[in-house]
């Protein structure tokens, strides 16, 4: 409605906030935030990124974005219970699904429909590549593989082939980077950069985002700029001038 008038566009109007979630999920963030102590496999049963290339805030939504290229954009979280060994791991899990589990290879690919010969073997391979050292979830831990394609550079353990679980994970839109351009007072401007006036935004409205986003800032911004949107709102209708008959 604000861009009808005139109202000069800001952010990236092609891209997204994006966010690993569980499809079977009704709720609105149903996220599978410890991707990075497992592996995550494609509908062909085969890796396809480094899961354990930093901190999980930091590429939760690189991952993302990378799931929605796979084919079918779903992939599959597959990891075995020595995830409960990972201090408060379930608070990472937003949804309200159980896993999928296997006691074989053969069983969990049948249950998630992919190639079990494949699965079998990215396992395997994985687990054959990874390497001795400390394990610790707190930190960049340089617990990693050596001698496959993708490599996991942190956080890698071997999975048990009698104790699989496994999460569907897809990519999520969990907001718009595109929006409208405002003053520091939270005032839309227009597409010549001049105030509209008694028109004002904040929270997901405001265009700010380019390329990436920074976490918590979305709620920040909501808190910053709708106080400021509050205030310099009223501030105009109390004006003589602005007041209605």
């Amino acid at each position: 409605m604000a861009l009808k008038i005139g109202a000069a566009p800001a952010g990236q109007y092609d891209a997204f906030h994006a966010e690993p979630v569980d499809p079977r999920s009704g709720k609105p963030e149903a996220l599978v935030g410890i991707f990075i102590y497992g592996i995550l496999v494609n509908q062909k049963g085969e890796r396809f990124i480094d899961e354990g290339s930093n901190l999980y805030e930091l590429i939760y939504e690189e991952v993302s974005r990378e799931i929605l290229e796979q084919e079918g954009g779903l992939v599959y979280f597959i990891c075995d219970s020595k995830i409960e060994e990972v201090p408060n791991y379930a608070r990472r899990i937003k949804t309200e699904k159980e896993p999928i589990k296997g006691k074989s290879i053969t069983e969990l690919a049948v249950k998630l429909g992919i190639d079990s010969t494949q699965l079998e073997r990215t396992i395997r391979e994985y687990n054959t590549a990874v390497q001795d050292g400390h394990f610790d979830p707190s930190v960049l831990d340089g617990k990693c593989t050596i001698g496959i394609k993708p490599p996991k550079s942190n956080w890698a353990r071997s999975i048990s082939e009698r104790d699989l679980l496994a999460f569907p994970v897809a990519c999520a839109n969990c907001f718009t980077f595109g929006g409208l351009k405002i003053t520091p007072n939270a005032t839309v401007l227009n597409q010549d950069g001049y105030v509209i006036p008694g028109l004002f935004a904040a929270g997901e409205v405001i265009g700010l985002y380019y390329g990436s986003y920074v976490g918590s800032t979305s709620v920040l911004r909501g808190l910053v700029f709708g106080r400021k949107a509050g205030k310099h709102a009223a501030a105009y209708c109390k004006k003589p001038q602005n007041k209605g008959p």
